[in-house]
């Protein structure tokens, strides 16, 4: 349910999914798990609580990461205050079925 997951053209963890897996009945509200990798420990962390979402992400130096979080408008995705398209180094690659996508560059993120 974390979601963490090694990308075919990618070996060795240096481009990696986060795809976070909500529960849908709702009785799961914390999520966290990790990988080390051969560049460091990944981290992918989801918490809910009262119909939002927090979510937390860890990028090991010299890799890279595509996060696709479920939301119903990706404006409100935000590190912070700022919203995610706008943080430095944070590519927003679109919105698709209720997923925003974004390749996320080394270090911590959270939503």
């Amino acid at each position: 349910m974390a979601g963490i997951a090694k990308d075919p053209a990618g070996p060795g963890f240096r481009h990696f999914f986060l795809c976070p897996h909500l529960d849908p009945t709702g009785r799961i509200t914390h999520v966290s798990g990790s990988h080390v990798s051969p560049y460091g420990e990944i981290v992918s962390e989801w918490r809910t609580e009262h119909g939002t979402l927090a979510y937390r992400a860890t990028i090991p130096a010299n890799s890279t990461a595509t996060l696709s979080i479920p939301t119903t408008d990706p404006s409100t995705v935000r590190e912070g205050r700022t919203p995610l398209s706008r943080v430095q180094g944070v590519q927003y690659l679109g919105f698709t079925n209720g997923t925003a996508s974004y390749r996320l560059p080394s270090g911590h993120t959270t939503t």
